[in-house]
């Protein structure tokens, strides 16, 4: 019994020490994507009792404490890599939160979240209190464009090569901002071809539904083509918190032959 106090002291003590981490997920009508680590306990905190839980497979929901449970905190484990499952939540005050469960890699820059807390979008607090300073989409975008610090977003500088797109262009992800409100991308997009491709970014997509909010390119969405300068074009992209980058697909390109 003395080891099991011990384990559970040290349990919360380390939950406690996350506290600062946890993103708040604000819950109304809309179902909300949310990302859990595979092969670890994601915890989910709500602001009321979970009364039941709807029938899920692929994840293991259980409370975090099974010997005295609070199921107002759960503990969430993906059984699987690349799961998805659509899970509701319905709490003893007579709300509900409707989620998508999808289990990712947690090799992936964007996961930097052990813990979600779950509010009602009643709860908002004041905009205007210093606390809650929050940057519109418009303001993040200028920032990347820029090439700003943003204050309450961690800016990370990588190179990661995306696999998955159509032969001839060249594709990596040079930046992101990962925050509360937003996630932020800055890819860098090279043309390997003889030919001239034309973006239209109305139709970029992040993930299914799409998360992706704003979207801008350099040079009018032109990739130079191979037989002219070698230079690299830069797409930037503003997307809601739970976006993965390897889920982005770049709008269908029209291809335009080179005059002679």
């Amino acid at each position: 019994m003395k080891n099991a106090w011990i384990i559970l002291t040290l349990f919360f003590t380390t939950l406690a020490s996350f506290r600062s981490e946890a993103r708040v997920i604000y819950y109304g009508n809309q179902e909300e994507l949310i990302n859990v680590v595979f092969d670890q306990p994601t915890i989910f905190r709500f602001s009321a009792l979970v009364k039941t839980i709807s029938s899920v497979s692929g994840f293991d929901i259980s409370p975090v404490d099974s010997t005295d449970p609070d199921y107002s905190v759960l503990s969430v484990k993906p059984l699987f890599l690349d799961q998805t499952a659509n899970v509701l939540f319905v709490l003893d005050n007579g709300e509900t939160v409707s989620l998508k469960l999808k289990s990712v890699s947690h090799q992936l820059p964007e996961i930097v979240d052990s813990i979600y807390d779950f509010k009602s979008n009643k709860q908002l607090i004041d905009m205007k209190s210093p606390q809650s300073v929050k940057i519109s989409e418009l303001e993040l975008m200028k920032a990347m464009i820029r090439g700003d610090q943003v204050i309450g977003y961690q800016l990370r500088k990588l190179v990661r090569t995306m696999w998955d797109f159509k032969k001839g262009l060249d594709v990596k992800l040079l930046k992101i901002y990962t925050g509360s409100h937003f996630n932020g991308y800055v890819f860098g997009v090279k043309n390997k071809t003889y030919q001239t491709i034309q973006f239209d970014l109305k139709t970029l997509q992040m993930g299914s539904p799409n998360l992706a909010i704003l979207s801008q390119i350099d040079s009018d969405g032109k990739i130079l083509s191979k037989s002219k300068k070698k230079t690299w074009t830069y797409l930037r992209v503003v997307a809601k918190p739970s976006s993965v980058f390897r889920d982005m697909r770049l709008p269908t390109s029209k291809i335009t032959k080179e005059r002679m």
